[in-house]
């Protein structure tokens, strides 16, 4: 075969390689935020629930008790991890703590989606939990000024699970 064929057939493969390999690189990319997406607008779905859950029950140390039962009710229901913040971002509730645990979780006014939430804005943000140890994806929506907020998450392995068959 002279060298002109191989060198021809070496730069046809190496086209291939690069397509199929940029061609899966945008699929996953495309799989992943559209996932991502129908992820987050369940969530907002979902978090109109919790709101409703805990309208009129003030967002202090003395309503813990009350708090912590509608947290773990709501995440039962919506199927996602429940916390509840006070205007100080302060955790009051969280489905997955234990309400004797809450003093040693620390405030949670500086994430960017509560923070957000705090100047009345629905925000979400995906990183992994140092409370509960997972990748997560949270939404955190504002109750009434001053109040607190709603922050509901899922765990994203089914996400990247879906991402990993795909490559």
């Amino acid at each position: 075969m002279p060298k002109i064929q191989l060198k021809l057939m070496a730069a046809l493969a190496a086209l291939v390689a690069v397509t199929v390999l940029a061609s899966g690189y945008v699929a996953e990319r495309a799989l992943r935020a559209r996932e991502l997406g129908l992820i987050e607008r369940s969530l907002g779905e979902r978090s109109e629930l919790v709101r409703e859950l805990v309208a009129g029950i003030p967002f202090e140390p003395a309503s813990t008790a009350q708090l912590d039962e509608r947290a773990r009710r709501a995440a039962a229901a919506a199927e996602a991890r429940v916390t509840l913040l006070a205007s100080d971002g302060s955790v009051v509730a969280d489905s997955d703590v234990d309400p004797a645990d809450l003093v040693r979780v620390e405030n949670h006014g500086d994430r960017k989606e509560v923070r957000a939430a705090l100047e009345g804005r629905v925000e979400s943000s995906t990183r992994r939990s140092e409370t509960v140890g997972r990748r997560l994806l949270y939404l955190a929506v504002p109750l009434e000024p001053g109040r607190g907020v709603v922050r509901l998450a899922v765990n994203l392995e089914e996400v990247e699970a879906a991402v990993a068959d795909l490559r």
